[in-house]
């Protein structure tokens, strides 16, 4: 084999293998009203990214005009309402807790990160809940305080996320398409000439 039609090759494979290598990956949000928050600031939005094999980061934004500040733990309790009776639930299905002490600066946005290998179980479309009834309930809470806090009680459905594209799909997709192009130029050379009659 030629070396551009290799090139070729090896670069088309990588390119067809590499989404396949990836994670499946989702994402949900919630929204909650502005102007409803308490000391640790006025939540407005929480968005959970995920991928199957568990890997997850919150990021919770909050209103301009409430920032987050002092020391907030945030807790997202959450049940699947596709997995279970979220009405007998007698503990979220997954919680995930966050500690961020603000000091003097104040923030409108918190991200973390971690692992739960319940996500698998999750999947595009399902409902998911923020809080059961006055048991469970997610929200932004002043360490300093516990009646400091701002709820979060909503559902959302969960949605495929598509990431950006990586470097390595982009470099193997410019690489299939100069194999294309070398192999083609390479043809059209040695195409015989019409015999002249």
């Amino acid at each position: 084999m030629k070396k551009p039609a290799l090139r070729c090759a090896v670069a088309l494979m990588l390119a067809l293998l590499y989404p396949a290598a990836q994670a499946n990956t989702f994402s949900v949000q919630w929204q909650d009203l502005a102007g409803d928050g308490g000391p640790v600031g006025d939540v407005i939005a929480v968005r959970l990214v995920f991928s199957d094999s568990g890997a997850w980061t919150a990021t919770w934004q909050a209103n301009a005009l409430h920032p987050f500040s002092g020391n907030a733990r945030f807790n997202l309790n959450l049940f699947n309402i596709a997995l279970g009776d979220l009405a007998s639930a007698q503990a979220p299905q997954l919680s995930l807790d966050g500690v961020q002490d603000f000091g003097a600066a104040s923030s409108t946005e918190f991200s973390y990160s971690g692992q739960a290998a319940y996500l698998a179980n999750w999947h595009a479309g399902d409902g998911i809940s923020t809080g059961n009834g006055s048991n469970f309930i997610s929200g932004a809470v002043s360490q300093q305080s516990p009646f400091g806090r701002d709820n979060l009680l909503t559902e959302a459905r969960v949605a495929s996320h598509v990431p950006e594209p990586s470097s390595v799909l982009l470099t193997s997709m410019a690489l299939a398409l100069a194999g294309l192009t070398g192999t083609s130029l390479s043809l059209m050379r040695r195409r015989p000439k019409a015999q002249e009659s």
